[in-house]
């Protein structure tokens, strides 16, 4: 780690020390590494399924409760795929490395807020009670 980085590491960590509450807010990005697709590339999602690109439908199109009322079938198509690719994902080093800082702090003023919907902060042990997931989660299928 070059001098640089370190010296912002350790302001990092004296900043989440002082801090008063410890908010985590998570995107696609975390999963990206363990084989989430990227929400916001196009092109492979179209490769993937060319009945999409036909209608310019993007991902947020198709997992949409619209789009789920007008094509059931290709929902579920798309959604049970959508699925297995999430179920069989297992969380990454981030998550354990999140979960250390904030059981660290020796109090119980940290959460999470998440867009992702794999409950992947729960299955690394966050508290239910601390974990706010915007879309839902892929396993009640609600939002």
């Amino acid at each position: 780690m070059s001098a640089i980085h370190k010296e912002i590491a350790q302001r990092c960590a004296r900043r989440i020390l002082d801090s008063e509450i410890l908010i985590y807010f998570l995107g696609n990005g975390i999963n990206i590494d363990i084989g989430a697709p990227e929400i916001r590339s196009y092109d492979d999602f179209w490769k993937e399924y060319p009945v999409f690109e036909k209608n310019k439908l993007y991902r947020a199109d198709v997992l949409s409760h619209d789009f789920c009322q007008k094509s059931p079938e290709l929902f579920w198509y798309y959604f049970g795929k959508e699925y297995h690719t999430y179920k069989n994902m297992k969380p990454n080093e981030c998550y354990f490395k999140m979960l250390q800082i904030a059981e660290g702090l020796k109090r119980d003023n940290y959460y999470v807020f998440t867009t992702n919907y794999d409950e992947h902060v729960l299955e690394e042990g966050f508290p239910e009670d601390r974990v706010f997931e915007a879309h839902g989660n892929i396993n009640t299928l609600q939002c």
